[in-house]
């Protein structure tokens, strides 16, 4: 495993023992005491680190189960299959936004500092997905593939994202987004977990390397032009 992927798991480990907090039964109906909390935790860690060493060995609960040095029984004791996994993988994970990228969306920007704040925001976003980028696109290829679960935390976690973009749309202290707003923040949240994806994928970065001919870092700075173009724009056709 590399040092990052290293780094990431040990920055998680609050954040994963904050979340099993809210777990107080395992599917059996029994009461989780700290054994049970500590096997519940183990197996969400085992989660994450075959997802970052991606290739070794595939994502299936069988793969899960031998990190975690766990019969398949005792597994199923605590989720039922892969998508029930990957919920709990994430919790801790879009828990951590919170705390990041959105809390830059959490202040109004002014409009001279509309650009620096952009790109201040842009990069914290791109950071998140850089840390993370493992958990993530197994979100969105399972998303693809037609699971449900997937779909709606992919959904959920855009929301805060479009809802904090098109705040910076109108005025100061804007109680509720309009319609038009939101569907340009929307447009927006699209393109930049587009790009940060492009950005976070070494298959992608071969290509986009091969293309531009520079490091893939010039497309976050594109993209945090757009995005105080967008605003800055909006806030003068709409007196925002």
């Amino acid at each position: 495993m590399s040092e990052s992927a290293a780094a990431e798991l040990q920055s998680l480990d609050l954040a994963l023992a904050r979340a099993g907090q809210n777990v107080s039964h395992n599917l059996n109906g029994q009461r989780l005491g700290r054994k049970g909390r500590e096997t519940r935790e183990r197996i969400v860690r085992a989660a994450i680190e075959v997802l970052h060493d991606e290739g070794e060995e595939q994502f299936t609960l069988s793969a899960v189960a031998r990190r975690a040095g766990l019969g398949m029984s005792a597994l199923y004791n605590y989720f039922t299959d892969l998508s029930e996994l990957m919920v709990a993988v994430l919790e801790p994970v879009m828990d951590s936004a919170q705390e990041t990228y959105l809390s830059i969306l959490g202040t109004y920007w002014p409009y001279d500092e509309v650009g620096d704040c952009s790109e201040q925001f842009w990069q914290c976003y791109a950071g998140f997905w850089s840390s993370h980028a493992a958990i993530l696109h197994q979100r969105n290829r399972m998303s693809d593939a037609g699971d449900e679960r997937m779909l709606a935390c992919r959904v959920e976690a855009g929301l805060p994202l479009m809802d904090g973009i098109g705040r910076q749309l109108g005025p100061e202290g804007v109680q509720e987004v309009g319609a038009e707003a939101l569907a340009l923040a929307s447009v927006v949240a699209t393109m930049m977990e587009r790009t940060v994806t492009v950005q976070s994928q070494p298959s992608y970065r071969t290509y986009t390397r091969a293309s531009l001919g520079s490091d893939t870092r010039s497309l976050g700075h594109a993209g945090a032009k757009l995005l105080a173009l967008a605003i800055t724009n909006w806030r003068d056709t709409t007196g925002g």
